[in-house]
């Protein structure tokens, strides 16, 4: 096991998440009173970087692997939970110097969040596209489109909320949440295994009509 994770490490695209994570904090520290909007901002940006890691250029030789394609996923993100734990403490004690009243678990909240929509939307990328490796870019995409609409006028469709704080953010961004949970699930099922069910449900169809 921890030679796969060691092998796995090897092979992650690392690069995006790891810019990024240096240049927010940087972005954050260099800041002389970072803004709770400033901490979005950052959260959005990490988000952003951390669906790369699931971009696998050889998804298409590991199909026949004893591993499903949820497990290896589930791996990877697993391998980058400290990377972002660490910089999400790193960038709240930062903000925390500034900020008299910071709303830790709403913030907390809305940053997984974002994760989550990034990483579902690099998960879904092989159901509409057979090249894995762009999944990062889609997923980033997603994390970019919804976080922008925090900043639509209050009465428009936010997908996410511009104030995690709010009364009802909390339960907007746990129903996204699951929702994307629900998408990653979805969309990390094997090939071979989705075709079999497919045939199922085709089979399970006729037979009705019939």
């Amino acid at each position: 096991m921890i030679s796969a994770s060691r092998h796995l490490a090897a092979v992650l695209t690392w690069k995006p998440l790891a810019a990024t994570a240096v240049g927010t904090a940087t972005w954050l520290a260099l800041s002389e009173r970072p803004s709770l909007v400033l901490l979005s901002a950052a959260a959005a940006a990490i988000a952003a970087a951390t669906p790369f890691v699931l971009d696998d250029t050889a998804a298409a030789t590991l199909q026949s692997s004893p591993a499903t394609l949820r497990q290896r996923r589930a791996h990877r993100v697993a391998l980058i939970l400290p990377l972002l734990a660490a910089w999400w403490a790193l960038a709240l004690t930062t903000v925390s110097r500034s900020t008299v009243h910071l709303p830790l678990a709403a913030h907390t909240l809305q940053f997984v969040t974002l994760v989550g929509i990034g990483l579902a939307g690099a998960s879904t990328t092989s159901r509409v596209d057979s090249d894995r490796a762009r999944g990062g870019t889609i997923g980033a995409l997603a994390v970019i489109i919804c976080f922008g609409t925090a900043f639509l006028p209050e009465r428009s469709l936010q997908l996410v909320p511009g104030d995690p704080a709010a009364p009802d953010a909390a339960r907007q961004l746990i129903v996204i949440l699951a929702v994307a949970i629900a998408i990653q699930c979805g969309g990390s099922i094997d090939p071979a295994r989705r075709t079999a069910l497919r045939l199922r449900l085709t089979a399970l169809r006729l037979r009705r009509t019939s």
